[in-house]
């Protein structure tokens, strides 16, 4: 039971809430609430929490049971599943998985790598497809994704530099 309770733990779950906010942020520029955008809230939770069992794991942060490997391809099968449904969320969840796997591989060890893919997966992305999804021009589109990555990467930069 402990390896379960430390594989719940190293989901890191509660660490979409700031991703869910801005998944909402277009919805209310576009006063809708589509249904496409539960599914993109759906998908990026278990997306999430793959690719934090995946960190935790990479980082030794827990001690995970043997079958985590079984429940990461398990969470992104049925996140893919779910995204499936939509074209855009799709699309997005695809992105999220190769952008998870760049940052585990490759943006940790870039000058400011991490922080831009992170600014990307956790808010421009999410917005930007969240716009498409409620059907926002391109123009308030392109200013609200851009403003939100622009927000996030400069203050994790910040909070790195402890500035």
């Amino acid at each position: 039971m402990s390896g379960f309770l430390e594989l719940v733990s190293a989901s890191r779950i509660y660490r979409t809430i700031p991703t869910i906010l801005a998944i909402l942020v277009p919805a209310a520029f576009a006063d809708k609430i589509a249904p496409e955008l539960g599914v993109l809230i759906l998908s990026c939770i278990l997306i999430y929490a793959v690719a934090s069992i995946h960190n935790a794991k990479k980082d030794n942060d827990y001690s995970l049971p043997e079958y985590y490997r079984e429940v990461m391809i398990g969470l992104a099968a049925i996140a893919l599943a779910i995204a499936s449904s939509s074209r855009t969320v799709f699309f997005t969840a695809i992105a999220w998985i190769a952008l998870g796997l760049f940052y585990n591989t490759i943006a940790r060890r870039m000058l400011f790598g991490d922080n831009t893919v992170l600014a990307i997966t956790h808010f421009g992305l999410p917005v930007f497809s969240s716009s498409i999804i409620t059907g926002i021009d391109a123009r308030t589109t392109a200013i609200l994704t851009a403003f939100t990555f622009a927000a996030f990467w400069f203050e994790s930069c910040f909070s790195i530099l402890k500035v």
